[in-house]
């Protein structure tokens, strides 16, 4: 539980979900102190999970996941939740643009634009939400598995350097 994290601007869009009447199930991964925790049916605070099994099978459970930073690098939770197949609501920060292709949704870190993602998520069809997972499997996959990077790369070096 960070500042950087983007919990407060999320805890909010979550309470005016709330109040939309829409049903969703959001899983808090991490420790999050207990007065700044939403009591509702729909929210679960997992707490601290270092099993990586437990983690796995969240991931397994989830079709989104929620990541409203204002700093990152390149976020391992995403490239992790994306090779489970969750497509990801992401704020545009750090290398997060090279990881939302097709898969979810670019925010920015505000209120009002979390709950926007969060409703278009709810809205969508298990038709959609399926696409929107197989994209992110699909493009972990090409762009961020070792050798598929480094086969990646090496070919755009080679071609720079026969030029």
């Amino acid at each position: 539980y960070e500042r950087r994290k983007g919990i407060e601007e999320l805890t909010e869009a979550l309470k005016q979900l709330i109040k939309t009447g829409l049903e969703f199930k959001v899983n808090f991964i991490g420790p999050i102190p207990n007065e700044k925790q939403i009591n509702h049916p729909y929210i679960n605070y997992v707490g601290e999970v270092k099993n990586i099994e437990a983690i796995k099978n969240y991931l397994d459970e989830s079709d989104f996941l929620i990541c409203p930073s204002h700093a990152e690098g390149m976020p391992t939770v995403i490239l992790e939740a994306m090779a489970r197949g969750n497509a990801i609501i992401a704020t545009n920060v750090g290398a997060t643009s090279k990881l939302i292709k097709n898969n979810g949704w670019m925010i920015d870190s505000s209120i009002q634009s979390i709950l926007s993602a969060l409703k278009k998520a709810i809205s969508l069809s298990e038709q959609e939400v399926l696409l929107l997972k197989k994209e992110s499997i699909m493009h972990v996959k090409e762009n961020f598995i070792f050798e598929n990077f480094i086969d990646l790369h090496l070919k755009d070096i080679i071609q720079k350097l026969k030029l």
